[in-house]
């Protein structure tokens, strides 16, 4: 199981978005792998906050692509009407976060211009044993017929494995409960 790391993040000045007097951001943020274009993460909106401090949360090394696997975090000013504006981007690693003390302006890919910065507070190994893993979900169901008569009384204890490919054997993956005496 390939490392995972907690992050504590934060925005700092970042751009006002809404309008009206003492204007503000509702700031949330999104990381996105840059090979496979997915979203990893979107933290919550913290409202009315031009400097937010998020929630932390875990990035597995694998799935921004190893420690120099390029990611994209991507800052927006969430609103109501679902027509979040963006704030500021910026393209990086998680080997950078390792280094302490992270701080990167954000730039503003339709002005071109600086709108803040996004920082990494702290960055913490987070322990393998508390890691779950995620396996895609299936409901699978499996009948027989014809089945070969195996015991003396002319029925057979059926069961099955479920095997994968690993190089050039079969590992067993599954084995089913035993049905007694059933043809």
């Amino acid at each position: 199981c390939a490392p995972s790391y907690e992050l504590y993040c934060a925005g700092r000045k970042l751009d006002a978005k809404d309008s009206g007097p003492g204007a503000k951001s509702d700031p949330y943020f999104t990381v996105r792998s840059v090979l496979n274009r997915g979203i990893l993460y979107r933290s919550e909106a913290v409202m009315k906050d031009l400097s937010p401090v998020w929630k932390p949360f875990s990035l597995n090394v694998r799935d921004v692509g190893g420690l120099d696997g390029p990611i994209l975090i991507s800052v927006f000013d969430w609103d109501a009407d679902g027509m979040h504006d963006m704030i500021g981007e910026l393209t990086t690693t998680l080997r950078e976060f390792t280094f302490g003390n992270f701080d990167s302006g954000l730039i503003n890919p339709d002005t071109g211009r600086g709108s803040g910065a996004f920082l990494v507070k702290t960055m913490k190994p987070e322990e393998q044993e508390t890691l779950k893993p995620v396996y895609p979900g299936y409901s699978l169901t499996f009948t027989a017929q014809k089945l070969a008569r195996k015991d003396i009384t002319g029925k057979s204890d059926a069961y099955f494995t479920l095997k994968v490919r690993q190089g050039d054997q079969f590992v067993p993956l599954y084995r089913s409960e035993v049905v007694p005496q059933d043809l």
